[in-house]
């Protein structure tokens, strides 16, 4: 790529306090982007200089003082250390690997068969499988080690209303606030359906399902469709406009706020969607997006 500002590994433009100019080669990389393949690099054990080359071109860097830079630097002790059990490797055979064990709990190095599909801790005997890298029991495949996962999920899901990153997997629980969620690894994604998002799908994706979204910072179930009559009220029942956070006025209750404040002028949304409205289009907006109120 000719934009100097460029991670040649995502393709996005970052400022320059958020790039990484590879030495020798001089190639440019995100911050993020490089830390996060040198990090794997290092939980993979790998600590030859070779496994640190640049991405694009393969340049080779002189010394780890520039893996230092790059990963945390309580990543980086764990590199000195397998650097330091290298010592352990050169008593290997052809046919053995030096491992760790999965349980962060413990993290005991041993040795195994290097063709071996899963490995077993000598100290906490948790097994693993090394084809897809999770902890499920010898004899089960992948595939149905999956399938168990994802069962389990679902009923938890259930019980506990939590959600699961679409990316990374990991579990979250949200205590408050809208069911749009930011992973720690920058994914967006619904907190109802677990589905990826993009950033700008924010409001389009509460749109066009059936996800809970928010009402006065409490959740609210979908509203059925069958249910046609609008209650207009005159009770002022006060939330704050989601735009402007001025005072607002119910045309319907729970559901169509109208805000006069300077800024929004008469502006209507509805706290289903959470989609600006014009006055006149509220009756379609409701009919067709399935924000009916019992």
């Amino acid at each position: 790529m000719d934009d100097k500002n460029s991670c040649q590994i995502c393709l996005s433009k970052y400022s320059i306090d958020d790039l990484h100019l590879f030495p020798i080669c001089q190639h440019v990389y995100c911050k993020l982007c490089l830390k996060t393949t040198y990090e794997q690099s290092i939980r993979e054990q790998k600590v030859q200089l070779k496994f640190y080359a640049c991405p694009l071109c393969n340049t080779q860097i002189v010394d780890n003082k520039w893996i230092q830079n790059v990963v945390s630097q309580d990543l980086y002790s764990q590199y000195c250390e397998l650097l330091i059990k290298q010592n352990l490797i050169e008593y290997l055979v052809d046919d053995e690997i030096l491992v760790g064990c999965k349980n962060q709990q413990c993290s005991y190095q041993f040795m195994i068969w290097k063709h071996a599909d899963n490995q077993k801790c000598p100290v906490c005997k948790q097994q693993h499988c090394r084809k897809c890298n999770n902890d499920h029991q010898i004899g089960i495949s992948c595939e149905q080690g999956q399938n168990l996962r994802e069962v389990s999920y679902i009923e938890k899901k259930k019980k506990l209303h939590i959600s699961r990153c679409p990316k990374c997997k990991v579990l979250v629980e949200k205590i408050a606030g809208c069911n749009f969620m930011t992973c720690k690894c920058g994914t967006y994604f619904c907190y109802q359906c677990d589905q990826q998002l993009q950033k700008e799908d924010h409001h389009k994706h509460f749109q066009q399902n059936k996800c809970i979204t928010l009402l006065n910072g409490k959740q609210i179930n979908p509203i059925v469709k069958e249910q046609k009559k609008f209650r207009i009220i005159s009770v002022f029942d006060y939330i704050p406009c989601f735009f402007c956070q001025g005072v607002t006025e119910p045309l319907i209750e729970k559901l169509i706020y109208q805000c006069n404040s300077e800024k929004c002028k008469g502006l209507c949304f509805c706290t289903q969607c959470l989609c600006q409205l014009r006055k006149d289009d509220i009756p379609y907006h409701l009919e067709s997006l399935n924000c009916l109120q019992k």
